[in-house]
């Protein structure tokens, strides 16, 4: 067992890529489609693990309820038949089976590499309500409060998956490169390498976009202050640009997200980094959603 599974099983916790879900029968109904829902959805997102046997809730292990046989409950070829018939794509998945207080829990692994977003092609009824859906793609996204699902998607977890997506076809074309071209001189490799780069816009950095930022904020300050009529008195100013570089959550601009970044404000000497200015008298000085 590889450290990563065991470090899942000693500390488990959901995640976009690590779904929780108790005890269930993968022969019945219901169970086949919690593991195509979550199987498909976890695909799409890029990669990820399903834990069996524990509350998502809590992230505590269910030892009472612990099948007897685990391995044959949860066996490899009943998981890879199941996503075989019902995915649009078929992928290989793996299934651990780590122990944790003498019981055994599945761990099914399902890997990276969606170069198109996979849908459902076989539909599952039960009492004639559609448990898996035909032609439907299934993602891990986000709740109202927060928390990790499987559901289909809205508007918002398109980009992400159509990013994950392109992200796996330009991996497929540098191997693709570097098996071709392993073989040449370096002198040609940097011919080839001029002729596809002539042209194209170098990348901007972090630090430009940074800078591009502060330029932008700038100038929406002083347009508002025009807009406004203000006649400023002499002050200082400070200025402040952030980017998180990497996986960040889907938000949107409404209240919630207003209490959440007022909830993370450092407050070191009588003043905030940023100014909430919910309270203030003048209506216009409240916080506002612009572009």
């Amino acid at each position: 067992m590889n450290d990563r599974i065991k470090e899942l099983i000693d500390r488990p916790s959901e995640s976009l890529s690590i779904e929780l879900k108790g005890w269930f029968d993968p022969d019945s109904l219901e169970g086949i489609a919690k593991l195509v829902r979550g199987a498909i959805a976890m695909r799409n997102h890029g990669g990820g693990y399903i834990l069996i046997g524990f509350h998502n809730e809590t992230g505590l292990a269910d030892l009472e309820n612990a099948p007897a046989d685990v391995s044959s409950l949860f066996h490899i070829d009943k998981i890879q038949y199941l996503i075989t018939k019902y995915s649009s794509e078929p992928f290989e998945v793996k299934i651990h089976y780590p122990s944790r207080e003498g019981k055994e829990f599945p761990v099914i692994e399902i890997p990276p590499g969606v170069k198109t977003p996979v849908a459902t092609k076989s539909e599952l009824k039960i009492k004639n309500k559609f448990v898996i859906k035909a032609n439907t793609i299934y993602v891990r996204s986000l709740n109202a409060n927060n928390t990790p699902s499987t559901s289909e998607p809205v508007w918002k977890d398109y980009a992400r998956l159509v990013e994950v997506c392109f992200d796996n076809r330009e991996a497929d074309i540098g191997r693709f490169l570097r098996r071709h071209l392993g073989g040449l001189s370096s002198e040609l490799i940097r011919q080839i390498a001029t002729s596809l780069t002539e042209g194209i816009k170098p990348t901007e950095t972090i630090e430009d976009k940074i800078r591009s930022y502060l330029q932008e904020s700038e100038q929406r300050f002083e347009e508002v202050i025009r807009e406004r009529k203000l006649d400023l008195p002499d002050h200082g100013s400070w200025e402040v640009s952030l980017i998180i570089d990497g996986e960040v959550p889907a938000y949107s601009a409404n209240r919630e997200f207003l209490n959440l970044l007022d909830s993370a404000n450092p407050n070191y000497t009588g003043w905030p980094v940023w100014v909430d200015s919910r309270g203030f008298r003048i209506e216009n000085t409240r916080p506002y959603v612009f572009n």
